[in-house]
């Protein structure tokens, strides 16, 4: 998860990410809070990022690249089934 500090003259803010430091940015979303979750990532792959907000009319500057780098993540539990004996369980994950 993203996080910034919020500006009180942006009700939205747009959510930019790169491959490499410097690099070429592409919009990756909005949020109209001052956090974000960048679905559909790889474990361990890198990315810059930079915010701005708009008050719906003009944009804000870009805010300074962070880096961010993905961790492992715990599938989900999709599915949790109990006989009814209650002696066998059946979990399924994503």
């Amino acid at each position: 998860t993203l996080t910034w500090t919020a500006d009180a003259d942006s009700p939205f803010y747009e959510i930019w990410a790169s491959r490499a430091s410097g690099g070429t940015y592409v919009r990756v979303g909005t949020s109209a809070t001052n956090s974000f979750v960048h679905q559909r990532l790889t474990e361990n792959q890198t990315l810059w990022y930079k915010v701005r907000g708009s008050n719906g009319t003009d944009l804000g500057s870009y805010s300074s690249e962070v880096q961010a780098t993905t961790t492992k993540v715990a599938p989900s539990l999709v599915r949790l089934q109990v006989n009814r004996k209650g002696d066998a369980v059946r979990a399924e994950w994503d």
